[in-house]
């Protein structure tokens, strides 16, 4: 049979097998591998004679020592060729010869042995990571025994973990005959480093502490797995130092067995009578196999300090108001100092309270935290006096008793006595006061439409007892519906509520707030909202109506009417100005002289007469007539609602030219 070819990149430690139904009898030939983990079939094994297994572990094996391992066949019947490849990781192994015969000493030899007939292939050209021989036999022989043998340098150290020699599936093949003998593979290892022993080490957390006579204090011990199989081991422990008879301190563990990796408790405790010094806790464990390490121990220092003084005291302590009358209910503030008169930090309450007789009613409480010794803290607390009965308190402020304190007559102190009283109370009244004014001065109560009217509600006011008190809003209703039309903080406003003449009864509702309460109050004035003058039927004529000729003068004519109940002076205004805007022309109608007095309901019907000097021939002129009106008998004025006048209801407005 030809020797096939080496196949260099099949993975490390990958193993196949390759289904078989063939049975056979069963052997038990000196260091044959029976494969009894495989079915009852042929199965070719890696074998180790010196450990009767398909796994040596020889720790004896260093860097350039050898062993062999036989390729087996069992239950195969008779077999007449074979080709077989085995593989090895070289980082850890070489092969160095493949042998026919025997080598490993105990005289085990193949089955092909003092045989002739055969063809030998035996591939020892490259061993890279496989070593491979092929036989083709013309003798048949017993298919149950060892093949060959291979002999192996070691390279390396296993400390990975055991290497493989194995088969791989196609690559090792057994025939008799013509017939090819599906075979079981069993696969191999070996390994040099001996498994690591039981080794484990204590700690313990933390590592030490400093307590007073009569204290006690706790740590955690800690049994970690270092190496190997873990055990179960007992802890102990032993107590060195000073000199302390039968009053040194105790050291407990719980639980005192386990199984590495776990914890115990390590519990410490003293007596009032224990010595003060420094003193060594030694934790011992089971011994495990690592003798070279000194044994499992570990140590906890504890020192015993003699009795510290524990003293927290209240040194001074104030209130602020000691006399509260209500209303209105009010805070009071308690200002109180502590301070540590003992030699260690003290964490404790100080609380304020109300003595009454024999009644004790806490009002507060803070925390001082870890008060150094010698040093002093300030508290503040305040509390409100609401649902305290009226009557006489004394404030005394209280600092808690601290663990091992035994002067407690500087724990508290008390300041003065806290009045508390209730006082009748008076009536808040509320007077809202309201004047409602037109736009004319002479005569406030003309009230126009359109016009500006001022609502005045400064002459409210707001007292409780002998007490002013201020007025916050304003709140005005302009038509009287009794909704609120807009809301102020200031008492007068200037307002155009009215857009048409009639009968209105204006509002406001004032509010007062004290630190009582709040009260309203409200006031109102009827008032009559006058028409105001308009151009009668809306009439503006003027003689030469769509055109003047050169020469011509215009005389412009205005019929207007008084509406209101008020004797009113009226002029009416008339602006002519170019198209083009280059020229203004303006005129009064007044019968040419001051503003004309118009009785209340009166028709009055006027002129005046821009002369024809004034128009320019070929321009374009717009008409407009205004309406302007007074209570007094001021100048007419420019048209712009100076002296006094205000623009009357309606306007006119038309054109012309001039030829």
């Amino acid at each position: 049979m030809k020797s096939r070819t080496l196949i260099t990149t099949i993975p490390f430690l990958v193993l196949s097998l390759l289904a078989i139904t063939i049975t056979g009898p069963s052997a038990h030939a000196q260091g044959l591998d029976q494969c009894a983990s495989a079915p009852t079939a042929p199965c070719l094994s890696i074998w180790f004679d010196t450990a009767h297994s398909p796994n040596l572990l020889d720790t004896t094996k260093g860097v350039g020592s050898q062993f062999v391992a036989e390729v087996n066949i069992t239950n195969a019947g008779g077999i007449n060729a074979f080709d077989i490849t085995i593989f090895y990781d070289p980082t850890y192994l070489a092969a160095q010869r493949l042998s026919f015969t025997a080598t490993s000493g105990d005289g085990v030899a193949s089955v092909f042995q003092g045989h002739n007939n055969f063809v030998l292939a035996n591939d020892t050209t490259s061993f890279s990571n496989s070593a491979e021989l092929a036989l083709s036999s013309v003798d048949t022989v017993n298919g149950h025994g060892m093949l060959f043998s291979v002999v192996f340098n070691v390279v390396a150290l296993t400390n990975a973990g055991p290497t493989a020699i194995f088969f791989q599936p196609g690559l090792a093949t057994v025939n008799n005959g013509a017939d090819l003998i599906p075979a079981n593979l069993r696969d191999g290892s070996f390994r040099n480093v001996a498994p690591a022993l039981f080794d484990y080490s204590l700690s313990v957390s933390p590592t030490g502490a400093a307590i007073d006579e009569g204290q006690s204090t706790t740590a955690t011990v800690t049994a970690s797995l270092v190496s190997g199989t873990s055990n179960s081991i007992s802890l102990t422990t032993a107590v060195t130092g000073a000199s302390c008879g039968t009053s040194c301190p105790t050291a407990t563990l719980n639980p005192t067995t386990g199984t590495p990796t776990f914890t115990s408790g390590l519990s410490i405790a003293t007596s009032t009578t224990t010595p003060s010094g420094d003193y060594t806790i030694t934790i011992n464990g089971t011994p495990d196999d690592n003798t070279a390490d000194g044994g499992e121990t570990t140590t906890f220092l504890l020192t015993v300090r003699a009795p510290t003084v524990h003293d927290v005291a209240v040194t001074a302590v104030t209130a602020s108001p000691l006399n509260v009358v209500r209303p209105p209910e009010s805070n009071v503030t308690v200002t109180i100092t502590v301070s540590n008169n003992g030699g260690a930090s003290e964490t404790f309450t100080v609380s304020a309270q109300l003595v009454s007789g024999t009644s004790t009613m806490t009002v507060g409480t803070n925390t001082v935290s870890n008060l150094a010794p010698a040093a002093s803290s300030t508290v503040t607390m305040a509390f409100n006096v609401t649902g305290t009965a009226d009557g006489s308190y004394v404030v005394r402020a209280v600092a808690s008793t601290v663990t091992g304190e035994t002067n407690t007559n500087n724990n508290s102190m008390d300041d003065g006595t806290l009045v508390i009283s209730t006082q009748t109370q008076q009536q808040l009244v509320v007077t809202a006061k309201l004047t409602v004014n037109g736009p004319f001065a002479s005569t406030p109560s003309a009230i126009f439409a359109t016009e500006t009217v001022a609502f005045d509600a400064s002459a409210s006011t707001a007292t409780r007892g002998n007490n002013a008190v201020p007025i916050i809003s304003y709140a005005w209703d302009f038509n009287g519906d009794g909704v609120t039309d807009e809301t102020t903080t200031t008492p007068i406003i200037m307002r155009k509520p009215y857009p048409s003449g009639g009968t209105f009864t204006p509002s406001v509702t004032v509010t007062a707030t004290d630190n009582i309460g709040s009260g309203t109050g409200t006031a109102s004035q009827t008032i009559t909202v006058q028409s105001e003058p308009v151009l009668a039927h809306g009439k503006l004529s003027w003689t030469h109506h769509l055109k003047v000729s050169a020469g011509q003068d215009q005389v412009f004519t205005a019929t207007f009417t008084n509406p209101s109940s008020t004797n009113l002076y009226i002029y009416v205004q008339i602006d002519i100005v170019s198209i083009t805007g280059s020229q203004q022309i303006r005129a009064f109608v007044s019968n040419n002289g001051p503003a004309i007095l118009v009785n209340s309901g009166q028709l009055v019907k006027a002129s005046t007469t821009v002369s024809a000097s004034q128009f320019t021939a070929g321009a374009s002129y717009d008409v407009t007539a205004t309406i302007w009106y007074n209570v007094d008998n001021a100048p007419i004025g420019p048209g712009d609602g100076a002296n006094g006048y205000l623009i009357g209801a309606n306007s006119k407005s038309g054109s012309f030219a001039a030829v």
